[in-house]
């Protein structure tokens, strides 16, 4: 098996899973998936996720046809952002979940986000509010108590 679309065929029917199995595992339409088998499009980071977990392979596999081990003490790998920002395994995977959903969808889960990271803000916002008036108290009653002993 030595392409892509090749390897993901040949495990797909391994598994006796049809085109509508994977459809349903992934998301994937059936035409897209036969497209991918057929060699006629490389398949994105995203998809290629969805079908490694959905044919239980890893991703190198899927791409190159071999199994890399990885060594307890190396770094897991990450994806890095053009603003420099890394992306995990884990974060590729809710992505791809991401883009499962519809616009409708995603514009919900953006609105949800945008209110725990606003609820978060005023918590830090009011804790250091906080802060400040209880040191501004513990400074009046420092200078209260310095001005009753020089009295």
């Amino acid at each position: 098996m030595g392409t892509i679309g090749e390897r993901i065929k040949g495990k797909r029917k391994e598994l006796k899973l049809t085109l509508k199995d994977i459809n349903k595992l992934t998301g994937i339409s059936t035409g897209n998936m036969s497209d991918l088998e057929n060699d006629k499009y490389a398949p994105s980071v995203a998809n290629l996720l969805l079908i490694s977990k959905a044919l239980s392979v890893s991703i190198d596999w899927l791409v190159t046809g071999k199994e890399y081990q990885i060594s307890e003490h190396v770094v897991q790998p990450t994806t890095q952002t053009a603003s420099g920002d890394s992306i995990s395994p884990a974060d590729l995977e809710l992505l791809a979940k991401f883009h499962q959903l519809t616009e409708k969808e995603q514009v919900k889960i953006e609105g949800m986000i945008m209110g725990i990271l606003m609820a978060r803000e005023d918590i830090r916002q009011t804790s250091v509010t906080q802060k400040s008036s209880s040191s501004m108290n513990t400074e009046r009653r420092e200078e209260g108590a310095a001005k009753s002993e020089s009295a």
